[in-house]
């Protein structure tokens, strides 16, 4: 049976550099669309004898010849273009349910795909417009990317039209200021072309963002409960498992991930390593492991504002064990950790575990973390114009 697919692509404008290394030497060049609907065959094969090399650059082959026989669906929904094929879509829509008596689906309909199309062209336009500045640029995707009802995409637009008339009044005086401290005289002249260019563009720019955020509330508001992006129904995957490969789902992990970004507030390049329950009794913990450092708070689930319990940095661990003692017939499990005070030199801390399994599982994670630690500190670092030499 066939395969039904909606297809999006979201651009972005800053890389780290490592991926933007990557895109470079690939030659990638991306375009923005949204909700592609395509319709891709199911690959059957009998009588396998084949290697699983071979058979997977069969389905590859497969399924790139189903996407470019349908190529033609996606570049007509390119947000530069104003996604013809939706608005067509929205038009029938529309028709259909004039045909069964409701006229304001109709309208609904109709209002929907034309502003939809008019945000999406004047979004790329003022895109392009901004990109005389990249702070200016990274600044006006920020507030546009906060919006997503129609009132938050009508406060966006007249933000967007005062960042962009406020870059406008001040684009000389900071371009050439930039230039000059970065590349002196000739970046003084480079500045002063780019702020003179910017004291147009910019407040131009701003215009058409406040044209597109309008745009985009009257598309909100229209959308229909069938178009409305559903709930998530669970939390978005963590990505990166032992060796870099995609590991399978955890709830745990996914859970993990969401605090970890909140404790380094959004750093992505600090890695998960482990996110466990230590004690689920009436002392309830949790550690958190990365790359980079260990958490353990006085509670399953962590929030924002919490205070850690134990934090230290990896670089400041000297090692992880893990011990059990005895007394009055009664054993108990702790999770030892020499760590290095500023003040104070090494110091043992000990933290209670509901059970043996748990310290040992969770000192293995430590360790392991370290393991990593200690091999990115001697990893050398290759500047991201030197990525395509050594590839």
């Amino acid at each position: 049976e066939p395969l039904f697919r909606s297809l999006s692509l979201t651009t972005v404008k800053h890389l780290p550099n490592d991926l933007a290394a990557v895109k470079k030497y690939l030659g990638l060049h991306l375009m923005s669309f949204e909700n592609v609907s395509l319709e891709l065959k199911s690959y059957k094969r009998s009588h396998c004898f084949e290697t699983k090399n071979a058979y997977l650059d069969l389905v590859q082959k497969f399924y790139a010849k189903q996407f470019k026989s349908q190529a033609a669906l996606i570049l007509g929904s390119f947000d530069f273009l104003g996604n013809p094929i939706g608005l067509l879509n929205d038009f029938a829509s529309g028709v259909s349910k004039l045909a069964g008596g409701d006229v304001l689906g109709l309208v609904k309909n109709v209002t929907h795909g034309l502003s939809d199309s008019a945000s999406k062209i004047t979004g790329t336009v003022s895109s392009a417009l901004a990109l005389v500045d990249d702070e200016h640029s990274a600044e006006r995707a920020q507030i546009k990317d906060t919006a997503k009802t129609s009132g938050e995409h009508l406060v966006a637009g007249i933000q967007g039209l005062g960042h962009g008339i406020m870059g406008g009044l001040t684009s000389v005086i900071s371009q050439t200021a930039e230039g000059a401290s970065k590349e002196g005289v000739t970046g003084f002249f480079t500045g002063l072309v780019k702020g003179v260019v910017g004291t147009v563009a910019k407040p131009v720019g701003g215009v058409l963002d406040l044209a597109s955020s309008t745009a985009a509330a009257v598309s909100a508001g229209t959308t229909s409960s069938k178009r409305e992006k559903p709930p998530p129904i669970r939390r978005p995957r963590y990505c990166v498992g032992l060796g870099g490969v995609l590991p399978t789902y955890s709830t745990a992990m996914a859970q993990g991930w969401e605090i970890l970004l909140q404790l380094n507030e959004g750093d992505t390049a600090e890695q998960l390593v482990a996110y466990d329950g230590l004690s689920f009794g009436r002392e309830r913990m949790c550690i958190i492991v990365s790359s980079e450092e260990l958490f353990i708070f006085g509670k399953i689930v962590p929030t924002r504002g919490d205070e850690s319990i134990v934090r230290a940095k990896l670089s400041d661990l000297n090692k992880c064990e893990w011990e059990t003692k005895t007394e009055n017939g009664r054993t108990t499990t702790y999770l030892q950790l020499t760590v290095l005070d500023a003040y104070k030199g090494w110091r043992r801390k000990q933290i209670r575990c509901d059970s043996l399994k748990i310290a040992k599982k969770v000192s293995q994670h430590i360790n392991y973390a370290k393991t990593l630690h200690k091999h990115a500190q001697l990893t050398v670092q290759i500047p991201p114009g030197q990525v395509k030499k050594i590839w």
